[in-house]
């Protein structure tokens, strides 16, 4: 899942560098729920939550 998460971010970053950003929100709240839910399971997993939510704000 974590490799998952990983795509999706990306996806949303490549969507959103060519500003197609409505195309870039499904990828990223997908990503947020994955990692949220990574992170509940083991905190240690906080930092690439952050990672996506930081991602998420800049588009």
């Amino acid at each position: 899942m974590t490799n998952l998460a990983h795509a999706l971010n990306d996806l949303g970053d490549r969507y959103g560098d060519l500003g197609r950003r409505e195309d870039a929100l499904p990828p990223f709240l997908e990503a947020m729920e994955i990692r949220r839910s990574l992170a509940s399971a083991n905190p240690a997993s906080l930092s690439d939550l952050a990672v996506t939510l930081d991602s998420l704000v800049e588009y």
